[in-house]
């Protein structure tokens, strides 16, 4: 009976131990970006993201592949570097930046990606192609046609996927989406 007791809860310990490898993920946190919510140093655990959660991110901290890998001018993933920030933007929203928000000391007025609102895309968005949309939306535009440029008779742009927005909980020492962009959906992780 005793045997029988102790194979049923160790059976049961590991089918959970399974659950959770399966689902959730530990992450080291390696910058102060997040601090006082999240120290250098601090693990944190979070849930792999999957389709029902990715569209109740915004307000939560998400793990994601920087969008741009080796940190050049071209979308790509790169599995080796890992970004920790809270997500401030989903798919539609519209998020305000304005100059003193994204002031850095190292940055300067041009390292922002915009100024004012600006509309986070979403599969089936439509915009109309110009030097303003191009400078906000070109590289995520790029990274949706596989490196290609879009081409000069086109008059608009639909998007063919989601994309997040993503600020450090420190504005003044993080490097986030106010300085690079959009994250594609398919670059997320997880959450917590």
């Amino acid at each position: 009976m005793r045997l029988t007791v102790a194979l049923c809860c160790v059976s049961t310990l590991c089918l959970a131990f399974l659950i959770l490898a399966w689902k959730v993920e530990i992450i080291r946190v390696s910058d102060s970006s997040m601090s006082p919510t999240l120290k250098n140093g601090d693990l944190l655990l979070t849930w792999k993201i999957t389709d029902n959660t990715a569209k109740k991110l915004k307000g939560r901290i998400i793990v994601f592949y920087f969008p741009f890998g080796d940190y050049g001018e071209e979308i790509t993933l790169k599995e080796d570097n890992i970004y920790i920030k809270r997500c401030s933007g989903c798919p539609g929203d519209t998020v305000f930046l304005s100059y003193p928000e994204i002031a850095r000391p190292h940055l300067k007025r041009s390292d922002m990606i915009a100024q004012g609102p600006v509309v986070i895309p979403y599969k089936g968005y439509l915009i109309p192609i110009n030097d303003s949309t191009l400078n906000l939306y070109g590289k995520i535009i790029q990274y949706e046609l596989n490196g290609e440029n879009i081409r000069a008779s086109e008059r608009s742009y639909t998007f063919s996927s989601n994309y997040y927005f993503a600020l450090g909980d420190s504005l003044g020492e993080s490097f986030d989406s106010r300085h690079w962009g959009f994250i594609p959906e398919s670059f997320l992780i997880s959450y917590k």
